[in-house]
């Protein structure tokens, strides 16, 4: 594509040019993107969010900022859309101190004032583990959306992996944002859901399912169902996970299959991984040779290995292979 740009002789437009940056971008090659950005006459602030997103989504975090310093002393002014984009490329990478950097900007230029903004730098905080200024930015708030509210839950939520206790947290904001009568989505459904399955709370969880589907008239997605999974697995309850999953109006997905086995795994149940890994197959022919089944013969196949099962195992990987 690239080459065709340049053959026709419309590469160095700026149009072209940004879009071939977000191109390079994307694709993980910030050293092609740079040459492209060197190569323009006239940059705009889209070039230059670009270029910064480029390394920054890298991990390449001081070639960014330099870069950025640049932007300012060319008088470049970031705008909202910049601003938010830089924010969320830190994300990806954890590079809490260049966001900070991208925070202290935006309050300096005023951008902080905006919405979308500050929830930008609610869900960089969230995502890079400081979780104090997420909140510190999220109670200073005037006026919070559905996003605001999403994106601090989800902080609490997530967190919960490395930090026992968060997820009591993630409940206590999700009661306060109904409390509030701020509308719900999915995703606020989503996050308060994994917030109780890492913290073992069945009965707030069994209660927001219900009230995902009874009160605010929402389908579940398998990523609600997923948490449930999660969360009957993570205590033991097997049985229960298993009637779960085979009553579930969706089929099972990879990220289900493989919560279960892991929850097999982890209690020794081989029986019942094998069980719920042959319905999958049966229930599912036309997609035999996805990635979803294949991922769980391996792991079929790793929990075989673990019981000392090593014929079994050995035979899982020669299904896999055969499909």
């Amino acid at each position: 594509v690239h080459l065709c740009c340049q053959q026709g002789g419309f590469e160095k437009e700026i149009i072209v040019a940004n879009a071939l940056l977000n191109m390079y971008a994307k694709c993980e090659a910030p050293a092609e993107a740079q040459k492209v950005f060197d190569e323009l006459e006239k940059k705009d602030i889209v070039s230059w969010t670009t270029i910064v997103s480029a390394y920054s989504l890298q991990g390449q975090h001081e070639k960014a900022y330099a870069i950025f310093k640049r932007m300012d002393l060319e008088g470049v002014r970031a705008d909202r859309v910049s601003i938010v984009t830089l924010l969320e490329a830190c994300c990806s990478q954890g590079a809490l101190e260049t966001g900070k950097v991208f925070h202290d900007r935006a309050r300096e230029s005023g951008l902080n004032s905006i919405l979308m903004v500050r929830n930008a730098v609610i869900n960089m905080y969230g995502k890079c583990g400081s979780l104090q200024d997420a909140r510190e930015v999220f109670d200073k708030m005037d006026h919070r959306d559905v996003i605001s509210w999403n994106t601090i839950i989800g902080s609490y939520a997530h967190s919960a992996f490395a930090q026992h206790g968060r997820s009591i947290e993630a409940v206590t904001l999700f009661r306060e944002m109904l409390q509030e009568d701020i509308p719900v989505d999915k995703v606020t459904f989503v996050n308060a859901l994994a917030a109780c399955s890492h913290g073992g709370l069945t009965e707030e969880a069994a209660q927001y399912f219900t009230s995902l589907v009874v009160d605010f008239e929402l389908q579940p997605s398998v990523e609600h169902y997923g948490c449930m999974v999660d969360l009957l697995g993570r205590l033991g309850w097997l049985e229960e996970a298993e009637k779960f999953i085979a009553g579930m109006p969706v089929p099972a997905n990879s990220v289900i299959l493989a919560t279960f086995l892991a929850a097999c795994r982890m209690h020794g149940d081989i029986a019942r991984a094998k069980r719920v890994v042959e319905k999958a197959v049966g229930l599912n022919p036309g997609s035999s040779s996805s990635s979803y089944v294949a991922s769980s013969f391996v792991a079929l196949s790793s929990i075989y290995a673990e019981g000392g099962e090593f014929e079994d195992a050995a035979s899982s990987r020669k299904r896999n292979r055969d499909r």
